[in-house]
């Protein structure tokens, strides 16, 4: 054969690999509403005959089949005081989110329109909170509330505040400079921990917690769980992880500090796919959502006892 008569044929091959590479990049969806939120093939693993709580492995990999595609949160939990806890549907641009609230740890909630979507909530008490989100333009808002989310001031600007980007998953407002984008590559922001104005910690969907300690102008990789859903950060820095894998058939949750997270447990008598479940913590406990449940445990890494359905239903 003539290799020299062959060239043609072999660079025109080359040519169209590439670019059917670098259609399928631009094309790559990074909205949360976009598909890939999605599921690939999650396989659970038989119903546990014990209680919900027992253990399950702190970092196994899971590949193939197995393997779960986190999706941005859609459903917010935070915890306030040692009887408050605030809870959101987080909506869309164009579908305005809900508020919910329980002043009695969960046995009761209120529910509330929000004005846009509600990407993050930070309440002072059971009364008094802002929600950061978009409005119907996508543009990053502000509002507040002083009545447990009966009425809303605003919208302002979010300039001074942390928040996920209500119209692109990658991106994150930091307060006082531009959006970042905390993650590598195309990976989506799956939650984000705040601490304070300079320290906050983002789940990436790859499951790699990106921390950054200077008004994230800077970001470094902490861990990665494989499976990773959602994360919470109290104010020392110490929270929770949550994680979805076919090991457990339910949701798995760890204790995080610093760069170390615990084995866990499998919450079992739940059923959330990705982007329902999230975790607060408060001087209440560790606060779990999963799917249409609500639960609480005293401390991360202990058991979890159901509290609520979720308080849209």
């Amino acid at each position: 054969m003539d290799l020299r008569r062959s060239w043609p044929t072999i660079g025109l091959v080359a040519l169209l690999v590439l670019d059917l590479f670098l259609v399928g990049w631009a094309l790559w969806p990074t909205s949360p509403g976009a598909t890939a939120g999605a599921v690939t093939a999650r396989v659970t693993a038989p119903a546990s005959p014990t209680a919900t709580g027992t253990p399950s492995g702190g970092d196994t990999t899971t590949t193939g089949a197995d393997a779960v595609t986190p999706r941005p949160l859609t459903r917010l939990v935070v915890p306030v005081g040692g009887t408050a806890v605030w809870a959101a549907d987080v909506g869309t641009c164009a579908k305005p989110g809900r508020v919910y609230l329980s002043d009695d740890r969960g046995a009761t909630w209120t529910s509330h329109a929000a004005r846009g979507s509600v990407t993050r909530v930070r309440p002072d008490g059971a009364s008094t909170a802002f929600a950061v989100g978009g409005d119907r333009g996508c543009r990053v808002r502000l509002w507040t509330t002083s009545d447990g989310g009966g009425s809303w001031n605003g919208p302002r600007s979010a300039a001074a505040a942390w928040g996920r980007s209500p119209g692109d998953a990658r991106r994150v407002n930091r307060p006082g400079g531009d959006p970042v984008t905390p993650c590598r590559g195309r990976s989506p922001v799956i939650d984000l921990a705040i601490v304070d104005g300079s320290r906050a910690t983002a789940l990436c969907g790859d499951g790699t917690l990106r921390r950054t300690t200077d008004g994230g102008a800077g970001w470094r990789t902490g861990l990665t769980r494989t499976g990773a859903v959602a994360l919470a950060l109290g104010s020392a820095g110490t929270g929770a992880v949550a994680w979805l894998e076919a090991e457990c058939d339910g949701v798995g949750v760890g204790a995080l500090a610093g760069d170390e997270l615990g084995t866990g447990r499998c919450v079992t008598g739940v059923d959330p796919a990705p982007g329902e479940v999230a975790l607060g913590v408060a001087p209440s406990g560790v606060w779990l959502v999963a799917g249409d449940a609500v639960l609480r445990a005293t401390e991360p890494g202990a058991a979890f006892e159901r509290v609520s359905g979720w308080p849209a239903r």
